[in-house]
């Protein structure tokens, strides 16, 4: 995609325009609907919002719970570039918009064009990984 620079700050405001403009090229707008499955796509949500849920398979009924809803500015999907194509969770738009998307194919590529700041994409990610998790076992901490 072409370089955007309102994406680029409410997206990846941790790199330079110069960085940003390589990453772009690695990158797909994909506008989506109420109802559309972006399970398979590590994102960035530029407009709308997306449910996380985690499928329950263990009974015969399927229901699934949700544990997030995703607005503009975070994303959601990161395991998708560390490879884990995982079928337990689900991402759902449940407000039009679009994201920015990245597949593990996309994310290997800009690896090879710019290690330094695909590391540092991926240091972004973990520290806010770091700080949902820290956010839930607060939460987990009061319901025990």
């Amino acid at each position: 995609m072409d370089y955007n620079k309102e994406i680029h700050n409410s997206c990846f405001s941790f790199l330079s325009d110069f960085a940003a403009k390589q990453l772009f090229t690695h990158l797909v707008l994909q506008e989506f609907e109420v109802g559309d499955d972006l399970s398979s796509v590590f994102c960035f949500v530029v407009a709308g919002e997306l449910d996380v849920r985690c499928k329950d398979t263990g009974s015969k009924i399927y229901r699934s719970h949700l544990l997030a809803r995703i607005a503009a500015g975070s994303f959601v999907g990161e395991g998708i570039l560390l490879g884990d194509n995982s079928s337990f969770f689900e991402v759902v738009g449940v407000r039009e918009g679009s994201v920015v998307t990245m597949t593990r194919d996309a994310f290997e590529q800009y690896l090879q064009v710019d290690n330094a700041n695909g590391i540092l994409l991926l240091k972004n990610i973990l520290s806010i990984v770091h700080k949902r998790l820290g956010y839930v076992s607060a939460r987990l901490v009061h319901v025990l």
